[in-house]
């Protein structure tokens, strides 16, 4: 542990300890005392062997909520580290009146971020999740970073995020996601608190966004260059199309016309194609059709149908068709 309480109630780093003053453990309220070495850096440790203490806390997220609490704090509101919850024993970073302040920088399993949420929802506490550099956005949105997504009516699909190095507040917002695209993001910052949540709450239109026509066809040439590689998801569709005889390749117009939130894993092509395939029924190869070359759809579905269920597909809408595809047997 490399942070410590003085007896001003004030982070101090253990590089900067002095020896003959007294520090308190920022988890558990225990008297810690500082050790130097000749090889390893400075560091705080608990008198009693007993008690457990979280080695892994780094420099940046201990820095992190200190910055945090002095701006929740000049903003006029109160602000605690480190403070225990009676009812779910947990400690989140900052207690703000009836919100919890998480500063995360280290990896976190789905399974821990359950229990937290659980938990914070048993003691009547709101969360706010503030993300450090590990979580950055980078072209496509991680399994690890989508677990924070938030959805607000005038933000969209957002994540909230925290640079101790240049001491601001920052929102992605209004996040959207279309195969074979870098994901589309928009970013707010600033460096006080009140104006990160009046941004939050001020009311805003969010509409969806459109791909253009010039984007189109490097979607399509990416499907088909990606169903030439080992990728084990599209493989899975491939096979599911191979048995239902119409090649996935051939499917270029599920790629989509506009952006989707970014909620589907493999940008939702998965749900597309069932969809379409659920709908077409068994198809035949060798005959050319007017939908697209070398498919034949069933006779049940007129050709005027069928592009409507593509249209509405890529438009990602609730279309008519769609419902019908639902309740068909």
């Amino acid at each position: 542990m490399y942070w410590a309480y003085n007896d001003h109630r004030q982070l101090v780093a253990a590089v900067q300890a002095h020896p003959d003053q007294n520090y308190w453990c920022p988890q558990c309220g225990a008297v810690v005392q500082v050790r130097r070495g000749r090889v390893n850096r400075a560091y705080f440790a608990h008198e009693s062997t007993a008690i457990s203490v979280d080695p892994k806390e780094t420099a940046q997220h201990a820095t992190g909520k200190r910055q945090l609490v002095t701006l929740v704090r000049q903003a006029g509101y109160s602000a605690d580290l480190e403070r225990s919850l009676p009812t779910s024993r947990q400690r989140p970073d900052i207690l703000a009146g009836r919100w919890a302040l998480e500063y995360q920088c280290a990896p976190l399993s789905a399974a821990t971020y359950r229990h937290r949420m659980h938990g914070y929802r048993r003691a009547g506490v709101a969360v706010l999740w503030l993300l450090g550099s590990r979580y950055a956005l980078k072209r496509t949105l991680s399994r690890q970073t989508a677990q924070f997504l938030r959805w607000r009516p005038q933000l969209g699909w957002h994540l909230t995020y925290y640079d101790v190095f240049q001491q601001r507040l920052g929102v992605a917002y209004d996040l959207w996601q279309a195969p074979f695209l870098p994901l589309r993001v928009r970013w707010f910052w600033t460096t006080r608190w009140e104006e990160f949540v009046t941004f939050l709450r001020t009311p805003r239109t969010l509409p969806v966004p459109t791909i253009s026509a010039a984007v189109i066809p490097h979607q399509q040439r990416q499907l088909n260059w990606r169903c030439q590689q080992p990728v084990w998801w599209l493989r899975h569709l491939q096979e599911q199309c191979y048995r239902a005889g119409v090649p996935l390749t051939m499917l270029g117009d599920l790629v989509g016309r506009t952006y989707a939130a970014p909620v589907y894993q493999h940008w939702g092509l998965e749900w597309r194609v069932a969809v379409v395939l659920r709908w077409l029924g068994r198809a035949r190869l060798p005959v050319q059709s007017r939908i697209w070359p070398g498919i034949v759809v069933d006779q049940h579905v007129s050709s005027a149908d069928y592009h409507r269920l593509v249209l509405a597909l890529s438009r990602c809408t609730n279309h008519p068709l769609i419902s019908r595809i639902k309740t068909k047997k």
